[in-house]
């Protein structure tokens, strides 16, 4: 890089504001997330077929399969952020 580039740019060069914490930015979407669970089930209500197919099969069987699938979703984010880490700029 020549020295003129280098110099338009440490000119062009100012503070920034610093990010939130990670919790905090989490404790900002709380509200959106709020919303969105009370939100849709009032908007769409719910399935039609509840009383047939009952509690358990309606909801149980998509908590336990999101509850089965959180560590294997873990594990290919931990395996993307390794591998973009590693990888040459």
């Amino acid at each position: 890089m020549s020295v003129e580039v280098r110099d338009i740019i440490a000119r062009d060069l100012r503070p920034v504001r610093p990010l939130w914490p990670p919790s905090r930015r989490a404790v900002v979407l709380i509200p959106i997330a709020v919303a969105i669970v009370i939100g849709v089930p009032a908007l769409n209500f719910f399935r039609t077929d509840l009383d047939a197919l009952g509690f358990f099969r309606a909801w149980g069987l998509s908590i336990a399969e999101s509850a089965s699938n959180a560590p294997s979703a873990s594990r290919v984010v931990n395996q993307t952020l390794v591998a973009s880490s590693l990888r040459p700029p």
